[in-house]
């Protein structure tokens, strides 16, 4: 599957459009108040908002300009929404987040042998009389 292909609704596209409406909301205005705002077709506003196309960085830049938000912001907020609500964004395509129960072993055993490499050695007291 092409990413052109791939349902919009879901993933980091469809939780960045819900936090637009979200946001939208919160301001109490409406998607032709954001065409307007945005300089951008209310029909190709509503595509947007409605997650039936997906935005790409410049997109929402303009979105959250429109907004008075921040562009980072808005992306970290979808982010959120996306991790919190797997059910309805979860991974697309096929993606699954499942580790194998013998690879998570193997990974937690290097964190633990990294994790003591990152502690201070302890040094032997030196005797100041002899330096050894």
């Amino acid at each position: 599957m092409t990413p052109l292909e791939r349902d919009h609704e879901r993933g980091l596209n469809g939780a960045l459009a819900a936090e637009v409406r979200a946001e939208l909301a919160v301001q109490n205005r409406k998607q032709t108040w954001l065409a307007a705002k945005a300089d951008m077709d209310r029909v190709t506003m509503r595509r947007y908002v409605m997650a039936e196309r997906a935005m790409n960085t410049a997109i929402v830049e303009v979105i959250a300009t429109a907004l008075g938000v921040d562009a980072g912001e808005l992306m970290a907020r979808a982010v959120q929404r996306r991790n919190r609500y797997p059910d309805l964004y979860g991974p697309i395509g096929g993606c699954s987040t499942d580790v194998d129960p013998d690879e998570q072993a193997s990974l937690d055993a290097t964190d633990a042998h990294l994790d003591r490499l990152r502690q201070p050695t302890p040094r032997a007291p030196r005797d100041r009389k002899t330096g050894a």
